[in-house]
């Protein structure tokens, strides 16, 4: 099966272990070294836990398939209720453990949360607060229920959340989030949407939104369809052009504006080589809050020099457009 999947996509962006619960297949470590020597991108193992809980030595083993390698646990509700409803038993020590051990190798980890409309969909927020201050945990997944595998007394009418009504809970339970920083996936728009966000507390914000700062038709048009958004490398480039080019979000877009960011020391910070800092320091200057990005120039569209309007050392005085063409 994984030749197959290789063979169809040559280097896969993504391959999930998954089960029932893989971690304990007889096999389990077997599995991780085949798909190993293959050319898969991100390897990830779907689990509830449990294992990692209870076998610190079983964690490190898997802690050696990094990087690359990311655990995908499960994680529906920090109450009691819901999990007993969902899962038969109370997980919460359970879920707790297994982070302390994935925090303490510092060991990439999604939690995913199996929404029910009425039961845990009133905490999207409080789990989000709650992944926010768990070094390991780069990110929170939330799946509206399904009538499938072990779900018992499913009632669509009653249970199921549609996509949008998930978005419209995490925008409601999480004020920092705004309807620009969540936005659909291309390979499935009407069931996936995503949001980055970095683990930047700042006014009484726990995290720094990233999503709105970059426009949208770079986000979903600039390379392949793929989850992997961040391992794209035309959608690196064209995020690198529009944060150290000073260049804002198609105006058409409202509150959706970019807004380019430069060291207060000056220089030329968009010269080739330049690597954008993954933490934006509050002193960086903010440039060019309405500008629309624009291709390259032809030598018929030069026109002559325009001196800046700057003194000589000002730190932003390199930004003025020296050539420039006006649609």
């Amino acid at each position: 099966m994984l030749d197959g999947i290789v063979r169809n996509e040559t280097e896969p962006d993504v391959v999930q272990v998954s089960g029932g619960e893989p971690t304990l297949h007889p096999q389990f470590f077997e599995i991780l070294d085949a798909c190993r020597r293959r050319p898969i991108r991100h390897l990830m193992v779907n689990t509830n836990g449990i294992r990692i809980a209870q076998d610190a030595a079983f964690t490190d083993r898997l802690a050696s398939y990094a990087p690359g390698f990311e655990i995908y646990l499960q994680f529906d509700s920090l109450r009691e209720g819901p999990l007993r409803e969902l899962r038969g038993a109370d997980l919460r020590r359970v879920r707790l453990d297994a982070l302390d051990r994935l925090d303490a190798l510092n060991l990439s980890t999604t939690l995913v949360v199996t929404v029910r409309k009425g039961l845990n969909d009133d905490e999207l927020g409080e789990i989000l607060r709650f992944a926010i201050g768990r070094r390991c945990v780069r990110g929170v997944t939330f799946q509206p229920v399904q009538d499938a595998g072990r779900v018992d007394g499913f009632e669509p009418a009653a249970h199921r959340l549609t996509l949008t009504e998930v978005r419209r809970k995490i925008l409601e339970q999480c004020p920092w989030f705004t309807p620009a920083d969540l936005v659909p996936v291309p390979c499935h728009p009407d069931c996936l949407a995503m949001a980055y966000a970095l683990k930047r507390p700042q006014d009484g914000i726990p995290i720094t939104p990233l999503t709105r700062l970059i426009p949208p038709e770079v986000l979903l048009n600039a390379g392949r369809s793929t989850i992997a958004f961040e391992k794209d490398a035309a959608r690196q480039k064209a995020f690198v052009k529009a944060w150290s080019a000073a260049h804002g979000a198609d105006r058409r877009g409202g509150g959706n504006r970019a807004t380019a960011l430069l060291p207060a020391g000056g220089g030329d910070g968009a010269r080739k080589g330049d690597r954008l800092r993954p933490v934006v320091p509050r002193d960086h200057h903010e440039v060019s809050r309405s500008s629309r990005p624009r291709p390259a120039h032809r030598p018929q569209e030069l026109r002559p020099h325009r001196p800046s309007r700057r003194p000589a050392g000002h730190p932003v005085r390199h930004l003025q457009p020296a050539l420039s063409r006006r649609s």
